[in-house]
């Protein structure tokens, strides 16, 4: 489980330190090539603090999987850790 206290090593416009990180989230492999193919897709980077539509779809996606217990890490602190983690590849805190 991560500490809500935790913050993510993940360096704005790093594709790799953000993939490393939802790794060490206990984040799947597919659905880590799911977040970098919905990175490449939304092309452009978030306005106004939301995200594009396809990494919008992954976080979602990855709430319901949290929700039927089929991410280990899949607690409230790990979504927001998710957030937190593309917020900050993104430039956005």
């Amino acid at each position: 489980m991560v500490s809500s206290q935790f913050t993510p090593s993940v360096q704005e416009n790093d594709i790799d330190s953000l993939l490393h990180y939802m790794r060490v989230l206990n984040v799947s492999d597919e659905d880590v090539d799911e977040l970098r193919e919905a990175i490449g897709e939304d092309e452009t980077p978030p306005d106004l603090g939301t995200f594009g539509s396809r990494v919008a779809g992954w976080i979602g996606k990855m709430t319901q999987k949290s929700l039927e217990g089929a991410w280990v890490a899949g607690t409230n602190q790990g979504i927001q850790a998710l957030i937190r983690a593309i917020s900050r590849y993104y430039g956005l805190g």
